[in-house]
């Protein structure tokens, strides 16, 4: 599923000599450990590895232009009954798609909701967010070039 539960997951880090201790709640994903790793050993970081490293975090800042949101994709396997999913996170709301399924789509707004209680995605007071959400989907969907895989879409 695309609830936090199941999408986050924490990053523990000790480094004395490095990291400030605290907490950093900044969204940071798996695709940021390789682009991190290589430059604390003060390696370049391939133009072709996607990530950030999170270095400025561990530092304790957060710059500007971190991420803001990002895109989750969930694959329906065929001997499991979870539907595909796409989802898409901020710091301050979460929107889920069900390719085939519209009437199962669902917005939360996480700062009042953090355990995702309660679907927002029908509630006329919320269209503002939902459009929000739904338009920053769309550009995560056209920036990461997205395309549904045909054995996916076939199913």
């Amino acid at each position: 599923s695309a609830y936090d539960e199941s999408i986050r997951t924490p990053l523990l880090v000790r480094w004395p000599a490095q990291v400030r201790p605290g907490t950093c709640d900044a969204l940071a994903l798996n695709i940021d450990l390789a682009p991190t790793i290589l430059d604390l050993a003060g390696l370049p970081v391939p133009a072709a590895i996607h990530g950030r490293s999170l270095r400025p975090l561990l530092a304790g800042s957060t710059p500007a232009d971190w991420l803001g949101s990002f895109f989750y994709q969930y694959f329906k396997e065929r001997n499991f009954q979870s539907p595909t999913v796409l989802a898409t996170r901020t710091n301050q709301a979460k929107l889920i798609h069900y390719p085939g399924h519209p009437e199962w789509s669902e917005l939360f707004d996480l700062a009042a909701d953090p355990y995702e209680t309660r679907n927002l995605f029908a509630d006329p007071a919320q269209a503002a967010l939902r459009e929000r959400m739904q338009a920053e989907h769309d550009r995560l969907i056209k920036t990461l070039d997205f395309r549904m895989p045909a054995a996916v879409a076939a199913d």
